[in-house]
């Protein structure tokens, strides 16, 4: 075997009675060897194949450890030995890794066996009766679901969240009953009438997009015309509301509601699940809800604030319809599980979230699919635009967009991201956009690179700076020691706006660095990179950065001010050192060196370009750097 072997010592005896079965006895006397238990917290190991959701694993495992008090540990394998089961090997897992044994017996261990789809749960003697066997058990069927919908870093996320919103108190009995696998009978659907949702052709190979559509099908829950009856849209909000809830209770997962969106449709196409999974979204939305609507729009929040809202909108006819798409796109939980909240501060149902977070997106979250437009043939629209412009960055982009934010195909958003950042790899909103992404699917295999990708094109990007390091820190190596210590020394130097990326030109508030030179001081040398980054329509970079002497009462410096044609490099205007002013691209990065010293003559250069060489009797002492938005990292040498 290729990672546990059979250290079996037993004898095959001939039993003296017919009726003994020796099978028990032998597995009792099997010994497997397993893997060490890894010296980092949590305990976190993977030989499977399945490699894209370690970091994701680690995270959820951390985040269910720190907010229960409950140690959680997980192997996955690629294979057992022959005649070892999944049980034994858990058993003896959990005794060996002593899971728990710092937590007072409040131990749970994940084992899952790849080859054969088996998942075990090993639960400490302590926690037996907050997850009983037909709680933890359950897992295996969602364990199919993840499957058959080809999501398994999903599996990780759904298992552990799970376990962590049980431990923090949520009604066991509801759970219990609604982890049964009852599914509803598929009658009387055509393959022909479901292929409605059609994609591919153009420059996108089909099986982009919808991999094996009779499978997918095969995958759902389908409902004959007249039980889809019941779920009809109607005109009345308050009517579709109850009849989707009434579906969520009923178990229903038929892609083909009526009261859904085409969005919404194709989303339960992609994620395939059971009625037991059903009817626990719908004990989490029952109880008091409030409607909130403007125009065309509407949101359903509930009382309970850990569950995310319902949104809704009206179609071309005037009949309400379940955007559920929307909910899952613009909704995110809090870490500790407790809160629902928007993921995006810039969508069209943001009224909902008046006096809450409001968090800049960049890029800006699309408009939803206008009213009586195909969403189908809106992709085939993009595909075909790519097939005519293959090296056309934005439809890439574009067809991504739709297919995340109007079917939740979030694999797909990915792939078609990386083929429009091979394009153009400077655009650092959408390698941006690819790691929010994977971190939905979850599939972290790639958000190394994009992070290594926008500091090489935006190496003063605060936010992309802190995440990179402590994504770089879970990988827990020594590896990355060198490129953490690199990070952390741009990051030190960075002149970062109190609101990086304000929401409109005059909200963001100035950050300045001020240093206060030496009187020993001669000879200087100041290096400031500036980021502007990809133009916002709501982002404006402006920034300052002058020489002060404070007996002459003087300043020599530049300032920096965007303009339709570009960024306008200028001399401030209170300084008696002037140059003509230029502009330059607002996506290129502004390179400018001073040096000062050398015969008390100050050169200035932006870009690798002297703009000024002035003689002058200025001395000197204090030097500040203003910034209000984008990114800047300002060194300066001083002897």
């Amino acid at each position: 075997m290729k990672h546990f072997t059979v250290c079996a010592l037993f004898f095959l005896a001939i039993a003296c009675s017919d009726e003994q079965t020796p099978s028990k006895d032998l597995a009792l006397e099997l010994q497997i060897k397993l893997p060490a238990k890894p010296v980092n917290s949590p305990a976190f190991l993977n030989t499977s194949s399945l490699q894209s959701i370690n970091e994701v694993a680690i995270i959820e495992l951390r985040r269910a450890s720190e907010y229960t008090g409950i140690d959680f540990s997980m192997l996955l394998v690629d294979e057992l030995p022959d005649q070892i089961s999944i049980e034994i090997a858990a058993a003896q897992l959990f005794d060996e890794w002593q899971v728990g044994a710092e937590t007072q017996g409040k131990g749970v261990l994940f084992l899952f066996v790849e080859k054969d789809g088996l998942l075990k749960i090993e639960v400490g003697y302590e926690l037996e009766g907050v997850f009983p066997d037909a709680f933890v058990g359950s897992f295996q069927e969602t364990l199919r679901d993840y499957y058959r919908g080809e999501y398994f870093g999903d599996v990780v996320g759904s298992m552990i969240t799970s376990m962590m919103r049980r431990a923090q108190g949520e009604d066991a009995k509801g759970l219990m009953e609604s982890f049964s696998n009852e599914r509803p009978q598929q009658q009387g659907v055509g393959i022909e009438k479901a292929m409605g949702f059609r994609s591919g052709g153009a420059g996108v190979t089909e099986s982009n997009f919808v991999i094996n559509k009779e499978k997918k099908l095969n995958n759902t829950q389908q409902l004959s015309d007249k039980s889809r009856a019941q779920y009809d849209k109607n005109a009345q909000l308050n009517v579709v509301i109850q009849r989707y809830l009434k579906s969520l209770q009923a178990g229903v997962n038929d892609p083909y509601l009526p009261l859904l969106t085409e969005g919404s449709q194709m989303m339960r196409l992609e994620y395939p699940k059971n009625a037991g999974f059903q009817r626990r979204a719908y004990k989490r939305f029952s109880g008091k809800y409030k409607v909130q609507q403007s125009g065309d729009l509407a949101a359903v929040r509930f009382q309970r604030p850990d569950v995310m809202p319902i949104l809704f909108r009206k179609d071309s006819q005037g009949n309400w319809l379940a955007d559920i798409t929307k909910s899952w796109a613009y909704s995110q939980a809090s870490r500790d599980l407790k809160k629902m909240y928007p993921a995006m501060g810039d969508h069209a149902w943001m009224f909902a979230w008046k006096n809450e977070l409001r968090k800049p997106v960049v890029p800006p979250t699309p408009a939803p699919l206008a009213k009586g437009k195909s969403l189908d043939a809106e992709i085939l629209r993009l595909e075909k635009a790519i097939q005519n412009l293959p090296k056309e960055a934005s439809n890439y982009f574009a067809l991504a967009d739709l297919l995340y934010f109007e079917c939740y195909w979030i694999r797909d958003a990915m792939k078609l991201i990386e083929k429009g950042l091979l394009l153009d790899p400077a655009n650092v909103l959408y390698h941006k956009r690819f790691i929010s992404f994977a971190y939905r699917f979850p599939d972290m295999s790639r958000v190394e690179h994009h992070h290594e990708q926008i500091f090489q094109h935006d190496p003063g990007d605060y936010e992309n700076l802190r995440l990179y390091i402590s994504y770089l820190k879970r990988k827990r190596s020594t590896a990355y020691e060198a490129k953490i210590n690199l990070l952390r020394k741009a990051k030190g130097h960075l002149v970062v706006p109190d609101t990086p990326f304000p929401m409109n030109s005059s909200s963001g508030k100035y950050r300045n660095r001020v240093y206060h030179l030496g009187s020993a001081t001669r000879q200087l040398q100041a290096r400031y990179n500036f980021f502007v980054m990809h133009k916002h329509d709501a982002w404006a970079p402006l920034a300052t950065i002058y020489f002060y002497d404070e007996k002459l009462n003087a300043k020599f410096g530049i300032a920096m001010k965007p303009k339709e044609s570009g960024l306008l490099i200028r001399p401030l205007t209170s300084s008696p050192f002037k140059f003509t002013p230029f502009t330059l691209p607002l996506t290129k990065i502004v390179k400018i060196d001073c040096s000062w010293g050398e015969s008390e003559r100050f050169v200035w250069s932006i870009n690798d370009r002297r703009v000024l060489v002035v003689e002058s009797e200025l001395v000197p002492s204090v030097v500040k750097v203003f910034q209000r938005s984008g990114g800047g990292i300002f060194s300066l040498d001083e002897n």
